[in-house]
């Protein structure tokens, strides 16, 4: 007797419906998820593709300012050694050479902070960046500090100790000398600009003299040199306090600006376990001084003094290509903003102090020439 061949059953009606409805239903997800992600991710590759991998060349002492400016040609450019006793001898005796001939000179350093507006056409100008000798005394918490050293020279120097920087600003290239010339404020809810954390400095007058100032000493010039742009002489080395490096926790709080200063005065300054704050206020288009966040760091009770804690520094491509992707362009803008919001800088984890103000302005520079 012939066997019939097998059938398969037709599954029920109900389940097949079911099943085609599980399966539109991943369709429209997966299609959501593409459509999400796949225009920025277009957008991010279609700027890194565009963004130059180098940075443009510093344009040196006397020849511009960073931002180029100005292009101003000073008459001679001075290399300042980083011996002292050196400096001082070939500094009083340019001031004198400079007086007699009634010749201008400007200050450089970084060329961040005072830029091309100090430059004089056909004057001295000076390149202060070798100036920059360190030590610290850890018992008084006191770092004496040449001039010309960088911020993300001093950082260093002082995580090894367990040690930072008090105030300064939000990054690491900037000259010591440029910071207390314009006397920069930072991102520490309870302090005043970097002149509170000065204890003294030396100073060159027009008249070729050094003095010391401080809050008890030459107070007048001490007064007017921090924040003077250099127009009350040449700032040589200063005695700055410094903070513990200590570890921070983030949070973020999200907020409308109408609200953003009383949210301030509560979490960042009337908290003291606060050791950082910042802000933002939205200017993407879609949400434009409608959308804001604060962030405050606080100190980890139990993380302790930290030292070397600086680990190789990671280049910053992605948030350069979303930052350098704002641009010129609203879409840019408002893709920034979603991210920026969502996920902040600092807001993560635990960092020690010295990392999170270990942070250059060189990855979000323009790098295109033709800009320029």
């Amino acid at each position: 007797m012939e066997t019939p061949p097998s059938r398969t059953a037709s599954p029920p009606p109900a389940r097949s419906r079911l099943r085609r409805a599980l399966l539109l239903a991943t369709g429209v997800i997966a299609l959501a998820i593409l459509i999400a992600v796949g225009r920025p991710a277009a957008f991010l590759a279609y700027v890194w593709l565009r963004d130059p991998c180098a940075a443009l060349p510093d344009p040196g002492a006397g020849r511009g300012d960073f931002g180029r400016f100005d292009k101003n040609a000073p008459h001679e450019i001075v290399s300042i050694p980083a011996d002292p006793k050196e400096a001082e001898r070939q500094l009083v005796a340019l001031v004198l050479r400079a007086a007699r001939g009634k010749l201008k000179i400007s200050i450089s350093g970084a060329k961040h902070s005072m830029g091309g507006h100090t430059l004089y056409p056909g004057g001295i100008a000076l390149d202060m960046l070798g100036f920059d000798a360190m030590s610290l005394d850890e018992e008084k918490r006191i770092l004496t500090v040449g001039a010309g050293a960088r911020w993300s020279q001093v950082i260093p120097f002082l995580d090894q100790r367990g040690f930072a920087v008090d105030v300064m600003q939000s990054s690491n290239d900037f000259t010591v000398g440029g910071s207390l010339s314009v006397n920069c404020h930072g991102w520490q809810p309870h302090s005043p600009p970097i002149d509170s954390t000065v204890e003294s400095f030396r100073i060159i007058t027009a008249e070729g003299k050094i003095l010391r100032c401080s809050r008890t000493e030459n107070t007048e010039l001490f007064s007017l040199a921090l924040g003077g742009y250099g127009l009350f002489g040449i700032i040589l080395d200063a005695d700055l306090r410094v903070a513990p490096n200590v570890f921070y926790t983030s949070t973020r709080y999200k907020v409308k600006p109408a609200d953003y200063a009383a949210l301030y005065e509560k979490v960042a300054r009337g908290d003291p376990s606060v050791g950082l704050s910042y802000g933002r206020i939205s200017i993407a288009p879609a949400s434009f001084l409608d959308d804001a966040f604060i962030v405050v760091l606080k100190k980890d009770p139990d993380g302790g003094i930290a030292k070397n804690t600086l680990a190789i520094a990671e280049p910053h491509r992605l948030e350069r290509i979303i930052f350098r992707g704002s641009v010129g362009s609203e879409y840019g803008k408002n893709l920034c903003w979603r991210i920026e919001s969502f996920i902040g800088g600092e807001a993560a984890g635990t960092h020690s102090r010295n990392q999170i103000m270990n942070e250059p302005s060189e990855w979000i520079s323009n790098r295109d020439p033709a800009a320029v």
